[in-house]
């Protein structure tokens, strides 16, 4: 799958991405309606995997959700992208290195006005990237947001904690070790919806082109 423009964007100083997945855009109302009907008939009950409505990390076991674009949309893009992050890290390490993904995981977070308060902070190690796909967001800009937790100690010139706002239809990627959250959204006049990812990459010495 092709990727298109990924948006740097810096909390803390620290390179985070935003990219645009119009390709997920068609399939938004689909899975608003799949995980309010979870949530309806008791199949997803609250904190039952996780802080608030969350699904299994099983999204992209077509077994489990037989909707093949959250594996071959969502799941490649992410891939794909990440790969590419990778591939144009600043860091040298001395020698050509190519990226293998190990494992991909997925799931579902659905937040309401009433069920999900002040989430705990938390990472996502040890895997290696991060993302969050937005179908939907809170109706607020001043609630909902992404939060991330400085991990430097607060000082003149740098905040505890920062936030982006996510948009709906675009993915937000994020290194794994960084604590994080989604904001409380007490006022919500929607539901929230991200879909949450996690990939390892194992890195290896680039084989050298034949001549």
């Amino acid at each position: 799958m092709t990727v298109r423009d990924i948006r740097s964007v810096e909390v803390f100083g620290l390179p985070m991405w935003e990219v645009e997945l119009p390709e997920m855009h068609a399939h938004n109302d689909e899975i608003i309606a799949l995980f309010s009907d979870m949530i309806e008939s008791g199949e997803l009950k609250a904190n039952s995997h996780g802080f608030g409505y969350q699904t299994p990390s099983t999204l992209m076991d077509q077994s489990v959700f037989p909707q093949t674009y959250f594996r071959d949309i969502l799941g490649q893009f992410f891939v794909e992208t990440c790969r590419q992050i990778l591939m144009h890290s600043p860091v040298d390490v001395g020698f050509p290195v190519e990226w293998n993904n190990t494992l991909t995981l997925g799931w579902g977070l659905i937040q309401t006005s009433d069920n999900l308060g002040e989430q705990p902070w938390h990472a996502h190690i040890p895997a290696t990237l991060s993302g969050c796909y937005y179908v939907s967001t809170c109706g607020r800009q001043d609630q909902g947001n992404f939060e991330f937790m400085n991990p430097a100690a607060e000082n003149y010139f740098q905040p505890a904690q920062g936030q982006l706002t996510p948009k709906a239809g675009n993915m937000i990627i994020f290194p794994s070790f960084l604590r994080h959250r989604p904001g409380p959204s007490p006022d919500a006049t929607q539901i929230r919806i991200s879909l949450c990812l996690d990939s390892y990459w194992t890195p290896t010495v680039a084989q050298a082109a034949e001549t």
